[in-house]
Formats: structure tokens, C-alpha cells, sequence
């Protein structure tokens, strides 16, 4: 008896719980959303933050303003994690604080039988091993491939690391379906900003372009502009970035949220307006932009959604998505020629069926055949960590003294930078941690269409999968677009664990604060 209140009284004081519930198992999988915290900010971060660059003087200090969305990204992993392994110890202590006076009441002869609290597990997901296969690979490049440079190739690796952390970091965050509902309008909205400052920046270039435009390509500017019906020189919109083009991404994210949320229930009129003209808004932006390949993807995704939503059974919403997508198509191209001219007729000729599509395809088709068939026989095993991208622009500037083993390597879509990274192998790898994340949240589409949460995992799958079909013409995963697929990925795929832990408690794979003897407790007091 003396042995027992004592190991009562070690565990007798516990801290409090933190304003927010890391797993989000308490609460309701429907209830009210938490309060605004870190996920919103880092939303804000990702598609707001490029907006400092309007500032003038702020070229000096662009590398740290371009990087503060992937900063933010491997904060959050290092500040939740910490959180994380903080209360699951926290409540190891109360759960063995309260079985301690439980067992006040056993008999001695059944203590025996009665197993200790266990600590809390990780929400491993399939997705996750493959991700750290895929660091881990890049690491293994990284230190035995003779061409990898020894400080571009050490921030790539850490590149990938900001990029992926959202897979584990944003699956204990996200509390309940109003939460990731309002971090999807929250996206929109962000994306609807942007967009409309490209439209205006079109209109009114003098007002509201940026004072200064990147300086990493003295050319871009000349390059991405175009002739206006009345004669006028168009430069591409840029939205709230300093990079001509710039507002597609925006224009993606405006047009396909706008429609998506437009047709969900339970918005308000005022709301759904808003929508609408977000709807609208996207791709106006991208038929200004010129951007053919991400247009063809908002039409495609949209298309995936209403194909999901056909699976679901929602007839009504698969009709009225479709008849605004079409009105919004015809009058969105017709307003666009009207604005850009003969330029957007042309380049958009696929829209009027005066293209061939094929043709379309194969500009992009031949750096998939290049890589085919010469880089894989060049680099089976990798070409190296450091060779490519953003980081070997930065950390691998070629001079006269040079080494040519560390020649910075051309890269236009994600198969190619896949193989330089990791070679063959990583072909593998990478993929099939996109393909559990997409194909459990498409299961849940199925699993759970006749309620509310039905719409925002399909949004999520959508939004997804247009990240996973730009692979095809360009490195979505070495950007942005890879941090926000995996946001949504461990978002959706957080709440589905969730929804099954409340619909059998104790089980769905995922390992709660629990007693593992709890049955036999139970049994004997």
C-alpha cells in the first residue's frame, strides 16, 4: 500500500493542456473550428509573403523573402513535433497518476494482470516511410556520388526536408472539418487577392505592377510581353509576386477553389458571390498570363472533381458545377481576347479547336524523351545532389576555376530533377508516397459521400491532384506546389484517421493515449 501512494504522488502534478490538441482526437469531428493559430499563418505565409517584394529596395533581400514559405514549413515540423513528444508525456504521466488510484481498488492477486500506460505513437502513415526513403536516398547520393557538390547538395537535401515537412507535422494539427474548411477558403482567398491584382495590373500596369521585377533573368520581362489589340504592350501579369507570369499560380488556385466552394453547402449568399467571381477571376488570369499548361490543369482537376462528386451521387451539384464551369469558360475567353488581343487567340487556339492537341503535348513530351533516353543511361545511380534547381543557382554558381564535375544540370519537369536526385531508384520512391496520400484520401471521397466532410476531401484530392499533373511539364516538387500537396495530404488524411476513431474507438491503425490494460482493468474493478 505504502509503494502505491507513493507512485500516486510522483505523478500527481500535471501541467494543463495547450490551447490546441495535438492528434485532434478531443472534440468534434463536426464541431466548431479551433482558434486562429500557426496553420493559418503558415497559409498566409505561403501565398502572401512573396507580397513584400512590392516594397522598394527589397531585391537585396529576395532570396530571404522567396524563402520564408519553406523556412516556416521546417519551423512548423521542429515546433509541433516538440509539442507533440511535450503532451504525449504529459499524459503518460496523468494516465499513470489515474491508474495508480485505480488500482487502490484491485486485488492484489489481479494486479499482476494489469500492464503499464503506454506513451503515445506517431500517426505513421504509408507516406511517410517513403518520404524519408526518398531523404535518406538523396542523403546516400549526397555523401557517395562523386559529383554531388558538397553545399548545394547538403541545402537540396534540406530543401526536400521544408517541402515534405508538412506530411508530418500538419496530420496532428488539424482538429475537425470546419478547420480544414477554413484553411481551403482561406487559400482561396489569398489566391483570389492575387489574382485580382494580376487583372489589375493589366489594366492599370503604371499603378499597380511592382516597382522593381526579379532580377534573376534580366531578359524575363522583355520576353513574357505581349501586343494588346489596341497596340499596347502587355507584360504578363505578375499578381502579388515580382515575377512576370506569376499570377497563374493564383489563377489555379482562385478558379478551382471559387468553383469547388461556390457549390458546397453551407456557405452564405454573400459568400457564394465571392466565390463566383473567384471562379471567374482564375482563368481570366491565366488566359492574360499565357500559361497554357496550368489552364489545361484547372480544367482538368475540375473536371476530377465533378467526376467525384458524380461517385458521391450528388447529381444536382454535378450539373450546376458543370453549367457555371461552361458559362464561366465562354465568357472568361471571350472577355480575355478582348482585353489581350489576337495574342490569346492564338495561344489558346486549342480552346476554338483550331489546335492539335498532340502537338501541345509533345512540347513537353520531349524532355520526357530526352531523359528516357539519354539521362537514365547517364545517370542510372543520379547525377549527383546539388546540380539542379533553386539550390545549385544558389550554392553552384560556375566560374573559371570551376570543377566540370559539378556543372550545374538543366531541369524542366519533375521526372528529370527526380533522376539527378536519386537516379532510378528514386523513381520509385517518391511516387509511391504521392500515391498512398492521394489513394487513401480518394477512399475516404467513397467511403464517406453521404456526409458534409465528402466535399473537402474531395476538394483536397483535387487541388492534389493538379500538382501531381504538373509533374508532367515542369518540377511542382521543388516548389511551392509540393509544400501545399503535402499540407492537404496530411490535413484530410489526419481527419479520416480521426473519423475512424470516433466511429471505433480504439481502433483505425493509430495508436491513442490509451492504457493497454485497460480491458483487464476494466474486468476486475
Amino acid at each position: 500500500m505504502k509503494k502505491i501512494t507513493k507512485h500516486k504522488s510522483r505523478f500527481a502534478s500535471v501541467r494543463q493542456q495547450k490551447s490546441f490538441n495535438l492528434l485532434g482526437i478531443a472534440g468534434d469531428l463536426y464541431g466548431p473550428a479551433p482558434r486562429w493559430g500557426l496553420p493559418e499563418l503558415f497559409v498566409l505565409v505561403q501565398f502572401l509573403s512573396p507580397a513584400l517584394l512590392f516594397i522598394p529596395g527589397s531585391q537585396s533581400v529576395r532570396q530571404i523573402i522567396r524563402a520564408l514559405p519553406y523556412l516556416m514549413s521546417g519551423f512548423l515540423l521542429l515546433y509541433y513535433f516538440y509539442h507533440f513528444f511535450r503532451q504525449r508525456q504529459e499524459k503518460w504521466r496523468e494516465d499513470s497518476a489515474r491508474l495508480a488510484t485505480e488500482m487502490d481498488d484491485v486485488p492484489v492477486s489481479q494486479k499482476k494482470n494489469i500492464r503499464s500506460i503506454s506513451r503515445a505513437g506517431y500517426p505513421f502513415q504509408g507516406m511517410h516511410g517513403w518520404l524519408i526513403g526518398a531523404i535518406l536516398l538523396m542523403t546516400a547520393v549526397w555523401i557517395f556520388h562523386p559529383n554531388s557538390h558538397p553545399v548545394a547538395g547538403m541545402a537540396q537535401i534540406f530543401f526536400q526536408c521544408m517541402i515534405a515537412a508538412p506530411a508530418f507535422w500538419a496530420i496532428l494539427v488539424i482538429q475537425n472539418q470546419n478547420h480544414l474548411k477554413r484553411l481551403l477558403v482561406l487559400t482561396f482567398i489569398t489566391n483570389f487577392a492575387s489574382a485580382g491584382v494580376g487583372v489589375l495590373q493589366v489594366y492599370y500596369p503604371d499603378t499597380f505592377n511592382p516597382m522593381e521585377f526579379t532580377t534573376a533573368d534580366a531578359d524575363l520581362v522583355s520576353r513574357l510581353t505581349y501586343v494588346g489589340p489596341d497596340g499596347r504592350e502587355i507584360l504578363r501579369p505578375c499578381g502579388l509576386t515580382d515575377t512576370p507570369g506569376g499570377a497563374s499560380n493564383a489563377g489555379l488556385f482562385s478558379g478551382f477553389l471559387g468553383l469547388a466552394l461556390l457549390i458546397t453547402p453551407g456557405f452564405s449568399w454573400w459568400a457564394r458571390i465571392l466565390f463566383l467571381f473567384g471562379s471567374a477571376l482564375g482563368p481570366m488570369v491565366l488566359l492574360l498570363t499565357h500559361v497554357r499548361s496550368t489552364f489545361l490543369v484547372m480544367a482538368g482537376i475540375g473536371l476530377t472533381f465533378a467526376g467525384i462528386l458524380f461517385l458521391q451521387r450528388r447529381m444536382l451539384q454535378v450539373q450546376v458545377l458543370v453549367g457555371i464551369a461552361v458559362a464561366i469558360g465562354i465568357s472568361t475567353f471571350v472577355w480575355a481576347t478582348t482585353v489581350g488581343g489576337e495574342g490569346i487567340r492564338k495561344r489558346f487556339d486549342f480552346l476554338t479547336g483550331d489546335a492539335n492537341v498532340s502537338e501541345l503535348a509533345d512540347e513537353r513530351g520531349v524532355f520526357h524523351k530526352v531523359t528516357f533516353e539519354q539521362h537514365m543511361g547517364e545517370y542510372p545511380f543520379g547525377a549527383g545532389i546539388g546540380r539542379w534547381g533553386i539550390m545549385a543557382g544558389i550554392f553552384n554558381k560556375q566560374g573559371a576555376a570551376a570543377e566540370e564535375k559539378w556543372k550545374p544540370l538543366y531541369v524542366e519537369v519533375q521526372l528529370t530533377g527526380w533522376l539527378f536526385d536519386g537516379g532510378v531508384l528514386m523513381w520509385l520512391v517518391y511516387p509511391i508516397a504521392i500515391l498512398f496520400a492521394m489513394g487513401l484520401i480518394f477512399k475516404a471521397c467513397l467511403e464517406t459521400r453521404e456526409e458534409e466532410i465528402s466535399y473537402w476531401f474531395g476538394i483536397a484530392f483535387s487541388l492534389n491532384l493538379a500538382t501531381v499533373v504538373m509533374c508532367y511539364a515542369g518540377n511542382p516538387f521543388n516548389t511551392q506546389y509540393g509544400i501545399m500537396f503535402w499540407f492537404f495530404s496530411a490535413a484530410a488524411i489526419g481527419l479520416i484517421f480521426k473519423q475512424r476513431l470516433i466511429s471505433q474507438p480504439g481502433g483505425g491503425g493509430w495508436r491513442r493515449f490509451r492504457n493497454r490494460g485497460k480491458k483487464e482493468l476494466n474486468g476486475v474493478s
